[in-house]
């Protein structure tokens, strides 16, 4: 068979030499809130702006997310300053809008309470993580230590569809 263009030869090709590639050889993409501390920039070197929700996967923003959180962890990690001292953080994975895409994203120092807050409603829900949509939406707080964004949880909707669970509940095991 004679490849008469680049993109045909492209798609008849995509896979050599990546043939033993898994989903588990890709890095997960990140979530988080553009702050005043961030360097991430997009493709024309240009900076996100503040208080917006930033996919690194796709590089779009937002002004708030709709989510599935399928699992955390704590992580407890010695502090920059004094090494004496463990910062605790949460590690969320999930999916991310309709699209299920997926995301990793860290909940630390002023973002820890927030999340703490989530896991308290869910858990008066009584139902597993997987099964409850979420909007995580950024909030300007003006401390003593300046201004700094934290996420909100609002939009807290179990999922009821039992295809759309068994779909969710597959990316749990």
């Amino acid at each position: 068979k004679a490849i008469t263009t680049l993109s045909s030869f492209l798609d008849e090709n995509k896979s050599l030499g990546m043939e033993q590639k898994t989903e588990e050889d890709l890095l997960t993409p990140y979530l988080k809130i553009v702050e005043g501390m961030t360097r991430d920039t997009d493709s024309n070197g240009a900076r996100y702006p503040l208080g917006k929700v930033l996919y690194t996967g796709t590089g779009q923003v937002f002004d708030e997310v709709s989510m599935v959180i399928l699992a955390y962890v704590k992580i407890e990690s010695p502090s920059i300053e004094d090494k004496t001292v463990m910062n605790k953080q949460y590690k969320v994975a999930g999916l991310l809008g309709d699209n299920r895409l997926p995301f990793i994203m860290f909940f630390g120092k002023s973002k820890l309470l927030a999340f703490k807050k989530y896991l308290t409603e869910l858990n008066k829900l009584q139902r597993p993580l997987f099964t409850v949509r979420v909007t995580l939406k950024p909030e300007l707080i003006k401390g003593d230590k300046g201004e700094y964004y934290v996420p909100r949880f609002i939009n807290i909707q179990p999922v009821d569809d039992l295809a759309k669970l068994a779909t969710l509940k597959e990316f749990t095991l």
